[in-house]
């Protein structure tokens, strides 16, 4: 299931600087009305036009935020979207931390662990203590947390293949686990966990 589409950030981009843009017209419209109309700054206008400015200047700081980073390659998107069985995909993976901002081209949940992949390895190494840290903070043990290097094609079909693999792994011993005990509830633990991590996961997203 895709949480957070591959074009995550350049939509909000778009959103942001659009919503900036009316905002900032809006300001300024205003204050030149009321300038207009009674020849000097100190006027309702004025004090209207500067409450605005807080609610453009909240646009204009998401839209900077967002401007900072680029959407992962859609081809490597695609192959990760082309697994079979029960997983979460949030591409563009944007994490606040209190020493910075990490940043994952893509992020995948699956009911063992949370996949974190970015496109070089000092990628990895710049940020991997700080998500540990975060995610530990929700429950999340690292041991559940696993961070990979795709920086073509070709690995990212690696890590698919081993991917898929711990899904058909874990959905088979599920499936053990439901003919040998009668469930009470229509979700199985696999999904119940699998619900869990996601949850925890997208907490942490800008």
């Amino acid at each position: 299931m895709i949480l957070q589409e591959k074009n995550y950030i350049g939509k909000q981009k778009k959103k942001y600087l659009i919503q900036s843009m009316i905002w900032t017209i809006l300001v300024l419209g205003i204050f030149i009305t009321g300038l207009c109309l009674t020849g000097t700054r100190s006027n309702l206008f004025t004090v209207m036009a500067c409450l605005l400015a807080i609610v453009a200047s909240l646009f204009i700081t998401r839209f900077i935020s967002f401007n900072r980073y680029k959407d992962g390659d859609e081809e490597r998107a695609k192959l990760l979207e082309s697994m079979q069985g029960n997983y979460h995909i949030y591409h563009s993976s944007i994490i606040p931390c209190l020493q910075g901002t990490a940043y994952f081209e893509h992020m995948i949940v699956t009911a063992k662990r949370i996949y974190f992949i970015a496109y070089t390895k000092e990628q990895v190494e710049k940020y991997r203590t700080h998500v540990e840290e975060v995610l530990g903070a929700r429950g999340i043990s690292s041991k559940d947390l696993c961070f990979l290097v795709a920086s073509d094609s070709k690995q990212m079909d690696h890590h698919k293949k081993r991917i898929e693999k711990e899904i058909t792994t874990s959905r088979q011993l599920d499936v053990e686990e439901k003919k040998s005990h009668q469930a009470e509830s229509e979700k199985s633990p696999i999904e119940d966990t699998l619900e869990a991590y996601s949850n925890k996961a997208s907490e942490i997203l800008m």
